[in-house]
């Protein structure tokens, strides 16, 4: 039986150190938060998307800079996106989605083959993407990582680098376990699709009758990244750098 570990970032020293080895991510087009009139919630989700949004939206203001929108610009908006939104086979857009490119911006050069830039996906390097290619991981869609930003403060890392500079891909998670137990959902509204959740019976656990096979996912309810035993040892066999890995 396969054991299951949260994927995640080391601890580090300094807030300074955490920055100028990770750097940060732009994807520059999403959609905006939302003022619900039905719910009276304002709210944003957060999760990322392999689909590059359509070129003859991205002039639109509401999809290019953060915000909150009326509830129904919102649906405007999804609608603009879904009418021309080519193979999109996931469910409803909600607020708060991000599609691609992704920028990087760091301080140097990065050398690390994980890099926690984002809340809800994470930068992986080229050597780590081909071995989940060669042993077909699945649960994840890769995108290319376009470097934007890079500076040429001299970083002292805190294990091994390589001294070849590394070219990244966007880690996306695609998939979810089954919700963990007492993750009742209290009410959806229908209008903006925010779900309430009932956090005081939820328990943040992974047992087996929660996984659907994937190798990596997220946690259902949360951006905690979940990965199997074959996962973790194929990282672990190479050595892989800037990533901690707590069994769950």
């Amino acid at each position: 039986m396969t054991s299951f570990w949260k994927m995640q970032q080391p601890d580090y020293i300094t807030d300074h150190q955490e920055k100028s080895i990770n750097g940060y991510v732009e994807h520059p087009y999403g959609l905006p938060g939302v003022e619900c009139t039905d719910c009276g919630e304002t709210w944003s989700s957060t999760k990322i998307l392999p689909y590059k949004l359509p070129s003859n939206l991205n002039d639109i203001s509401d999809l290019n800079t953060t915000g909150v929108v009326s509830d129904s610009r919102q649906i405007e908006l999804q609608a603009a996106i879904l009418e021309k939104l080519e193979n999109y086979n996931g469910d409803r857009l909600l607020p708060g989605y991000e599609f691609q490119p992704v920028y990087l911006d760091i301080p140097s050069e990065p050398r690390a083959d994980f890099l926690w830039a984002s809340f809800a996906s994470v930068l992986i390097s080229d050597r780590i993407r081909d071995i989940f290619v060669e042993n077909d991981i699945n649960g994840v869609v890769f995108s290319p990582v376009y470097k934007r930003k890079i500076g040429k403060r001299k970083i002292k890392y805190p294990f091994k680098v390589s001294n070849e500079s590394c070219n990244y891909s966007e880690l996306i998670i695609t998939s979810e376990s089954k919700s963990p137990p007492g993750a009742e959902v209290i009410s959806i509204c229908e209008r903006c699709g925010r779900e309430d959740i009932n956090d005081e019976t939820r328990k943040l656990v992974m047992v087996p009758e929660m996984w659907c096979g994937d190798d990596i996912f997220f946690l259902k309810t949360t951006l905690w990244i979940i990965v199997t035993d074959k996962v973790k040892s194929l990282i672990e066999s190479v050595n892989a750098t800037n990533v901690y890995f707590e069994k769950l």
